[in-house]
């Protein structure tokens, strides 16, 4: 690529693109907030360059591709939390559970929880 604004915009967008990948490994989802107008700009910009060559661009591609796996799990990570904190309150707040008969039985918790510790 011969022309310098665009290198250079490559060049931040690959930086972006890296950020990201490492906050999504790692779990900074504050970063993430952060980056996601920079990136949205520079992929705008990038979008405006007509004279970009296709190593480069290929090479880009596949780190936004990485990162679209690693934001798919994160969230999928998420969902999976979200659900089993549900599950976690539910059983927290009582018991439901089915008779002989096939009724659905629900017993309350009525007492607070407390551990017997044991020397």
């Amino acid at each position: 690529m011969t022309n310098e604004p665009a290198r250079t915009l490559l060049d931040e967008l690959e930086d972006v693109l890296e950020r990201e990948r490492e906050a999504l490994l790692t779990g900074q989802m504050e970063a993430l907030v952060r980056l996601a107008p920079l990136k949205e700009r520079l992929l705008v910009r990038m979008d405006l360059l007509k004279r970009a060559d296709r190593v480069s661009l290929g090479r880009l591609q596949k780190k936004i591709e990485r990162n679209q796996i690693l934001v798919l799990g994160t969230l999928e990570g998420l969902r999976s939390v979200s659900e089993r904190m549900k599950a976690l309150n539910r059983v927290r707040s009582g018991l439901a559970i089915y008779d002989n008969a096939g009724h659905r039985r629900r017993f309350v918790k009525t007492s607070a929880a407390s551990v017997e510790r044991r020397v």
